[in-house]
């Protein structure tokens, strides 16, 4: 939404500050950088933006992963905030069995159970607890066949991160 509305804002009646993840933690200062052409002081929009966040470090501790923290403000100093997160497990469940659901292949897919057809990733961490835990792949099985990505990055020349 952000960017969509980027230099579409007086046409549009709000400016839009914030994002996803290490973005999210810009919001005061991308709140600042849109006041200043409006002659406007920041101070309440960036204090309630730091506000909601509070609530948002809350979300943070009790286990959710996948975050953000959007500000909507208009010239006038209506705001509003927008906020989400899905604890880890939730994400890997959507990413598996709820999406083998939607397709109607849940008996054959999206969970290890015997009898059920399994590609699988091994990753090094619980990415339950950290899902960026999932960056880091150890080996891949896809069709009964067994891939080191360690391996396929050396033989192709690739320097993993």
């Amino acid at each position: 939404m952000k960017e969509s509305v980027r230099d579409l804002e007086s046409d549009c009646g709000f400016y839009a500050a914030g994002g996803k993840g290490k973005v999210s933690r810009r919001t005061p200062a991308e709140i600042a950088a849109a006041c200043e052409p409006l002659s406007r002081d920041p101070a309440d929009l960036v204090y309630a933006s730091r506000m909601s966040a509070k609530v948002d470090s809350a979300a943070v501790q009790d286990g959710y992963q996948l975050y953000h923290h959007a500000f909507f403000f208009t010239p006038g100093g209506k705001w509003c905030v927008v906020q989400q997160g899905i604890p880890a497990s939730e994400i890997l469940q959507i990413a598996t069995l709820s999406a083998a659901r939607v397709m109607k292949r849940d008996r054959e897919l999206g969970s290890i159970q015997p009898g059920k057809l399994a590609d699988l990733v091994l990753v090094a961490g619980d990415p339950t607890q950290d899902i960026s835990a999932v960056r880091n792949t150890k080996l891949v099985v896809k069709d009964g066949v067994i891939f080191d990505p360690a391996r396929i990055y050396e033989a192709i020349g690739v320097q993993p991160k």
